[in-house]
């Protein structure tokens, strides 16, 4: 199947979490003890049922060419950014859920926090580079940030996503609250999904050309990469 098996490989995992954000590892500071660190069976189980569903580009990012997204966003700067930031997550997760973040490189651990963490640490999330994506516990919305500045809004395809309430205790260990199919579903943003997509000879639904792979972070080893601006404008 995937990369996910190659993604989430116990030997490299979470091996350098040092490359998080400073208050993701700091138990004083009260955002800090509101992230959670995924395990590798959390990672890999929440990996399969979203980043997973969607087909690769060869950079290790989601191959929007072969499959449709809702909306693509563009950043000029930190402020952007962060502005884009608040607006997404407000759109897009139900007040008081959490979020997860899945780095393009599998060395930094899959974390979860809640939505108003992520947006007042923004700036944080994004300096620490390199791609990652963000994705709504509940919610079938997956929000691919790469470095260049390009965001883009997908609806998970297999509506598999776990609905898993994860909380942080007293270890920082991610506390499941029962996976199962998210019927919160998600408030959309105006839609241009056909977009990077291959229509249907009906004219109806995207048909998606098959892919010989699927999606995973990276297995690089090294230290992530720095960001580059780009621009926050719709497209």
């Amino acid at each position: 199947m995937v990369e996910t098996e190659r993604m989430t490989g116990s030997s490299s995992y979470e091996s350098h979490p040092e490359y998080l954000p400073d208050f993701m590892n700091d138990r004083r500071d009260d955002d800090g003890r509101q992230v959670v660190k995924l395990d590798l069976a959390e990672n890999r189980e929440l990996a399969s049922a979203t980043l997973s569903t969607f087909p690769a580009a060869t950079n290790d990012v989601i191959d929007f060419e072969t499959v449709s997204f809702e909306e693509r966003l563009w950043w000029d700067d930190e402020e952007h950014w962060t502005r884009m930031a608040s607006e997404l997550l407000s759109s897009y997760v139900q007040r008081g859920e959490r979020v997860a973040i899945i780095w393009g490189i599998h060395v930094m651990p899959t974390v979860t926090m809640p939505a108003d963490v992520a947006v007042r640490h923004a700036q944080d999330i994004l300096d620490a580079g390199p791609h990652f994506w963000i994705h709504p516990l509940g919610g079938s919305a997956l929000i691919e940030c790469l470095m260049d500045g390009q965001v883009t809004i997908a609806t998970v395809p297999s509506a598999r996503a776990p609905r898993t309430a994860v909380t942080a205790d007293t270890e920082n260990r991610a506390v499941p609250a029962g996976i199962g199919t998210c019927s919160s579903g998600w408030r959309s943003s105006p839609s241009n999904s056909n977009r990077g997509s291959t229509a249907s000879s009906s004219g109806g639904a995207a048909a998606v050309r098959p892919a010989p792979d699927r999606l995973s972070s990276r297995s690089d080893s090294g230290a992530p990469p720095r960001r580059r601006a780009a621009g926050y404008r719709r497209r």
